[in-house]
């Protein structure tokens, strides 16, 4: 494990004006770069972490992701997008396979043939479950491979010791609202498997685009609103105890944000743009 402590430090990198250098690449002079965030946790071996640390762990890089790394000056890689879409399609189908297919095998008249909205609600948490630890597996793949942005000028940091018990929390608070939003919201009938036509529009792609715009506006309104009047700043700023986050640690928030963006935020934009209940499965994931 790496032995890092993060306490306020700060890394200077002076700019040469009689060197010939790019300066796209380089930070303005004498630029200083804090890291808030006290992590002394990371260094625990991990049968010593606490129960919430070593849920946390899932969330981690390699550790060269955590220190300064050598300047890049190549180009961010041209990621295929359509290699993406399939890694996303594998992910998002099964659950609906599954479903789909025990409503087909098991008879019409057996007592277990439809899933009460409990089980329903068991079998898509867990799958969303599932789901984000290979998408935070994923993303962290690549962040090993291609490496982070700004990374010269300052690694990434992990989420503050005291914001650990926090952060599990909120992760479950989003999978659990997320999970029964979809199937409250898109009408959730027991006795209709998905299903192109019924459970699924056939214009579930335009649904879901229109939908995911909806969100994106009203969130940008919202986020841009807490960076510009400070009497909201406060209920942003837990937000941002670390600088570079990982996707889980950008999930850590304060109670009144975390209202906004798990619930209000996708109630709205469910209002204008209402989702199917397997289509809510599609876009939350």
């Amino acid at each position: 494990m790496l032995q890092t402590t993060y306490t306020e430090a700060s890394y200077e990198q002076p700019v040469n004006a009689e060197t010939n250098v790019d300066l796209q690449h380089v930070p303005t002079s004498n630029v200083t770069y804090k890291l808030r965030a006290t992590a002394n946790w990371v260094q625990k071996p991990y049968e010593k972490r606490n129960f919430w640390e070593r849920l946390a762990t899932f969330d981690l890089a390699s550790d060269k992701c955590y220190v300064v790394q050598p300047q890049n000056t190549n180009p961010p890689p041209n990621l295929n997008v359509w290699r993406e879409r399939l890694w996303l399609t594998v992910m998002i189908a099964p659950a609906l396979i599954i479903q789909a297919l025990w409503y087909y095998i098991i008879p019409e008249n057996s007592f277990f043939h439809t899933w009460h909205p409990i089980v329903a609600f068991i079998f898509y948490h867990l799958a969303f479950v599932t789901f984000i630890i290979r998408l935070v597996k994923h993303i962290t793949y690549y962040m090993d491979v291609y490496g982070t942005f700004d990374e010269y000028k300052r690694p990434r940091d992990y989420v503050p010791d005291k914001y650990v018990y926090r952060l599990i929390l909120s992760i479950l608070i989003y999978t659990l609202a997320r999970t029964g939003g979809g199937l409250i919201l898109g009408g959730y009938n027991r006795y209709s498997p998905p299903s192109l036509g019924h459970t699924i529009s056939w214009a579930f792609p335009i649904k879901i685009g229109i939908w995911l715009i909806t969100l994106d506006f009203f969130f940008y309104f919202y986020h841009r609103a807490v960076h510009t009047f400070p009497f909201l700043w406060k209920y942003h700023s837990k937000h941002h105890s670390t600088k570079h986050p990982t996707p889980l640690q950008s999930i850590l928030a304060d109670d009144l944000q975390e209202i906004i963006e798990i619930f209000l935020i996708p109630l709205t934009a469910s209002l204008v743009m209402p989702l199917l209940v397997h289509e809510f499965w599609i876009a939350s994931t």
